[in-house]
């Protein structure tokens, strides 16, 4: 993870945090992961585990819809991300009609040359790299913020 200077130690490492320790709980247990990340988090229990994570943008000093945007993006890609892998596409096909690999040279050739990164042996590089672009806007959207805006209290 990139060393981030303005928001480090406020928003980067709890969020950080949160994307490999989510990430983690999804591979270690795939079919749990796979109902959470569809169950809607509107209980008393899962709203006391989103709201913090909310307030890492807002103590950052990110208005209410910035902080909102950024909590989602953070959430998608972490669910998305973890979904892909739970799913087990790094472990081949499961098509029911599966491309030969003389078809997939031929007719699919960007998709052919892509191949090779989903591998499992590729996940970690790739996993890693999505948080260091994330927070890179993150980064770049807080040193926009007004100087001496008021960071809401929270």
């Amino acid at each position: 993870m990139q060393q981030l200077h303005g928001i480090c130690a406020a928003t980067a490492r709890p969020i950080s945090a949160l994307v490999f320790r989510s990430s983690a709980v999804g591979l270690k247990r795939p079919s749990f992961f796979q109902f959470l990340s569809a169950h809607r988090l509107n209980t008393p229990y899962a709203l006391s585990n989103l709201d913090p994570a909310i307030a890492m943008f807002r103590n950052a000093g990110f208005d209410d819809r910035t902080a909102a945007l950024l909590f989602r993006l953070v959430g998608y890609y972490v669910m998305g991300a973890t979904r892909d892998e739970t799913n087990g596409y790094a472990r081949g096909g499961s098509s029911v009609q599966m491309v030969s690999d003389e078809d997939l040279k031929r007719d699919f050739p960007n998709a052919c040359a892509a191949g090779p990164y989903f591998s499992a042996g590729n996940r970690d590089a790739i996993f890693h790299r999505g948080p260091d672009i994330l927070l890179a806007e993150i980064e770049t959207r807080w040193r926009a913020l007004p100087a001496g805006q008021d960071v809401p209290e929270t």
